[in-house]
């Protein structure tokens, strides 16, 4: 037990000692990640945000928003528009 302790300590104080880019790779962590993660959160608000926006649109016009997905046979183009 005590070897274990001993061996968790000196592992930890050489871990303090090295740079911080040593410790980032030691336990695994990328900053690369944390930007991904803020992008897509961003990229969410965003897609909310315009679907909020085409919502209220609709309504101030008395109507819904509506969304036609092509045919899968004959394809074409996806269509958003406001619907009564």
């Amino acid at each position: 037990m005590s070897d274990l302790t001993l061996a968790s300590l000196t592992s930890t104080s050489t871990l303090i000692a090295q740079s911080p880019r040593a410790i980032a790779d030691h336990f695994g962590l990328r900053q690369d990640r944390v930007v991904v993660l803020i992008i897509i959160a961003l990229a969410l608000i965003l897609a909310v945000g315009v679907v909020a926006a085409w919502w209220i649109t609709c309504q101030n016009k008395g109507m819904y928003p509506a969304l036609d997905m092509p045919s899968w046979n004959a394809g074409g183009t996806w269509k958003a528009y406001c619907k009564k």
